[in-house]
């Protein structure tokens, strides 16, 4: 027997999963002349075809589909997001009422609502697209209300039984939709989805060797520890770090084996191509659902520094764990004294958030740190990372 499951709730209707038996009640709805009309369908539906697009669909991982369903299970529609773009993070929105029973009841707008929200919650889309026939004013007019911005009109696009319609072509962005429903805003994440509100935590730490044009990512290794000692130590690197010195070699293996499989951080050795290591970078206090992190960075070869490594090595980082750990916001500090490393850090786009007064204690001294913070959507990757 066929499973299907609730993916979120709203008020009136519910979206879940879809399963093979619905293609019968898809080929009705859609070969239905009231419904086709307003479609951009070239021909009615065949069943055994449409069994046998569904089964391919089960392959992709470009589309999500979704059965629209009153909340007692009666199902009324479909939804669903097509053409996902992974590294755009943009999908584009599709929708039927097919029930004619429930048209004109606001059931399209709130499923319109509850896929845009599972869009953006779930599946980590940043941007969603819409789509409707300038002779279907009540598609336009629910654009309209979910804050879908119209970006152009094209002319003639579609054509039916003898006629170019033009097609309307909208986009809503992920901050402008909570900002006009702030019902669905991510406090409301866990009450209203059903299903993926939290990522999943990974069973293991999937590590990589990340390269740029001059430089390499590659994890941080046990044989690195006596380098990485060797540069925390030295007067002129520790005079600006939050470590407690001096680092023990000992001490250091046994803080290696903690944190090698622990899953909230990913430290690497930044390393030069004609040179081998010249640095450490990473990420610490990995917040999946909250999709944030802090970095931190250390060049330890002197002969590198103030030759922009330090900058190329936080790109390729950044760049990173944005695409392929899809964090939304980075952060980190550095000494309000350490003026090259606050510069360096705002040439990649972070912004300067606040100074915390005496934050960390440096001997018997306390000192000053900037707070500074990157957003997915604000950071421009580097041409040469």
């Amino acid at each position: 027997m066929e499973e299907n499951k609730v993916l979120i709730k709203g008020k009136n209707i519910q979206l879940r999963t879809t399963v093979k038996s619905d293609m019968d009640l898809k080929v009705r709805w859609y070969n239905d002349p009231d419904v086709n009309k307003t479609l951009v369908l070239p021909e009615k539906l065949e069943l055994n075809k449409t069994y046998e697009w569904f089964e391919k669909t089960q392959k992709e991982t470009n589309r999500f589909d979704m059965v629209i369903e009153t909340i007692d299970g009666v199902p009324i529609g479909v939804i669903g997001l097509k053409n996902i773009n992974k590294n755009n993070r943009s999908a584009l929105l599709y929708i039927v009422i097919g029930e004619k029973d429930f048209w004109g009841k606001g059931l399209g707008l709130q499923a319109e609502l509850l896929a845009i929200h599972y869009g953006f919650e779930a599946l980590g889309l940043h941007r969603v697209l819409g789509t409707a026939l300038e002779n279907n004013p009540a598609s336009i007019a629910v654009c309209k209300k979910v804050g879908f911005v119209l970006e152009g009109t094209s002319r003639d696009d579609y054509y039916k039984d003898g006629i170019f319609y033009n097609v309307h072509k909208y986009s809503i962005l992920k901050d402008e939709f909570y900002e006009k429903h702030p019902d669905y805003n991510k406090t409301q994440t866990k009450a209203v989805l059903l299903d993926k509100t939290e990522k999943p935590e990974p069973s293991r730490k999937e590590y990589v060797v990340i390269r740029g044009k001059d430089l390499s990512l590659r994890p941080l290794e046990e044989k690195d520890l006596e380098t990485k000692v060797k540069w925390i130590n030295d007067p002129d690197v520790h005079k600006y770090l939050h470590y407690r010195l001096p680092l023990d070699i000992e001490k250091t293996k046994q803080w290696y084996r903690k944190i090698v499989s622990d899953l909230s951080r990913y430290d690497f050795v930044i390393e030069k191509q004609d040179y081998g290591p010249i640095g450490l970078i990473g990420l610490l206090d990995i917040d999946r659902f909250h999709e944030i992190a802090e970095f931190y960075i250390t060049l330890g070869e002197k002969q590198y520094w103030n030759k922009g490594f330090g900058q190329q090595a936080l790109n390729i980082l950044i760049d990173w764990a944005f695409r392929h750990l899809n964090l939304y916001k980075i952060w980190g500090t550095a000494r309000t004294t350490n003026l090259a490393s606050i510069s360096m850090i705002k040439k990649v786009g972070f912004k300067i958030e606040g100074t915390l007064k005496q934050e960390k204690k440096v001997g018997e001294k306390r000192v000053d740190v900037a707070r500074v913070g990157l957003l997915r959507d604000n950071y421009r990757p580097a041409k040469n990372k």
